[in-house]
């Protein structure tokens, strides 16, 4: 008999529910927060008091603005400002860009050997970045402009909010493009992990429940549903340390660091071209995503890419890269980019090939969403 194993990160509690995050708060009282969050969502919610009911018994409050793809100067600017002041706390209300600039800036502040705050996590997106020990940021080297990865599990949450009323203000677009990189965590770790029964169970459910959520989204959007987004999102990302992702986020990092697209749009189009692949290697059976995505029936392996592909046309995302901006010798580009710094995720297009051969497959398959 196998043994499934799962790694824990030292994450102490989520709390779910609408409304949540006003109960949570009143653990600030008497404390110095330090708030970031998105200038976007700050403007949206001015003069509505609802940032200010949060830390209204607080004794100081800082607030920092994170910038999409996390720059560098950013990242060194928040940890100064952290060791500087030494807040209790740390809330970051927000997405991937305000999580991945906290997590930066506290690998900073431990590197340091300075106390880190709490971190509380209250995600208004699904991209899932408030349950992972990874981040990125975006650095300027030798002219060159990438984002890196980084991986640290003493920079992870300690707690983690998932609230729908704080979810409402996020624009209809950023929420289900964020809603297919759930769906990106949950097929690329089916992918690539290997046989973990558990996980596998956790990972078709989140596919069910949030390609239901995004559909139910575009017609009948409402608080509630969005608080099922975000946990369906959970179940997509359940455990991040027992979880490999692959090709699709790969592809996703080069296009955001060179090309300044966001993650959830990167997904739209890489995803479905990455299924395709995965299928006509035959490295994994996607019958079951597949199944989870159709929400029942036997519609095969096969038809897993198509399915998700519809999906994301059906949220009137874009499905190719010229709609993401791209043209040209870009393509070329991203290809040697993902090859040079990501070769080991091409192994599913292809397990017996050699590098050369997966390079070409990596290029027809770029070139079939162009």
């Amino acid at each position: 008999m196998s043994t499934d194993t799962l790694n824990f990160l030292p994450i102490e509690k989520i709390t779910s529910g609408v409304g949540a995050l006003r109960e949570v708060s009143e653990k600030f009282a008497g404390s110095r927060v330090c708030l970031v969050t998105s200038r976007s969502l700050h403007r949206n919610l001015a003069g509505s008091g609802e940032f200010e009911a949060l830390t209204t018994h607080a004794g100081a409050v800082d607030t920092v603005f994170a910038q999409a793809h996390v720059p560098a100067d950013l990242v060194e600017e928040l940890a100064a400002s952290l060791q500087a002041t030494t807040p209790d706390y740390i809330l970051g209300i927000g997405g991937g860009s305000v999580f991945d600039l906290i997590k930066a800036a506290l690998a900073q502040v431990s590197d340091a050997g300075r106390r880190r705050p709490s971190f509380v996590a209250v995600p208004t997106t699904l991209s899932g970045a408030e349950f992972a020990h990874f981040y990125g940021v975006t650095v300027t080297e030798d002219g060159t402009t990438r984002k890196k990865s980084f991986v640290r599990s003493d920079v992870v949450a300690n707690e983690i909010v998932l609230d729908g009323e704080w979810a409402r203000h996020t624009p209809d677009q950023l929420w289900v493009s964020t809603g297919l990189k759930a769906l990106d965590h949950a097929v690329e770790a089916f992918i690539a992990t290997g046989p973990n029964v558990f996980l596998e169970e956790l990972l078709l459910g989140g596919i069910r429940r949030m390609s239901a959520a995004l559909r139910q989204e575009a017609s009948e959007p409402s608080v509630d549903n969005r608080q099922r987004a975000l946990v369906a999102a959970w179940h997509c990302y359940p455990f991040p340390a027992s979880m490999t992702l692959g090709l699709s986020h790969r592809i996703g990092h080069a296009l955001g660091g060179r090309f300044h697209v966001s993650h959830g749009l990167t997904s739209g189009v890489a995803l479905p071209a990455v299924m395709d692949a995965v299928h006509r290697s035959g490295a994994v059976d996607l019958s079951r995503i597949a199944q989870a995505l159709a929400g029942g029936g036997d519609p095969g392996s096969q038809q897993a890419g198509a399915l998700m592909r519809a999906l994301v046309s059906d949220l009137g995302l874009p499905t190719t890269l010229t709609q993401l901006g791209l043209e040209g010798s870009d393509v070329d580009i991203l290809a040697e980019e993902v090859a040079r710094e990501f070769p080991d995720s091409l192994a599913v297009l292809g397990p017996e090939e050699s590098a050369a051969s997966r390079r070409e497959r990596l290029q027809q398959l770029l070139v079939s969403v162009q």
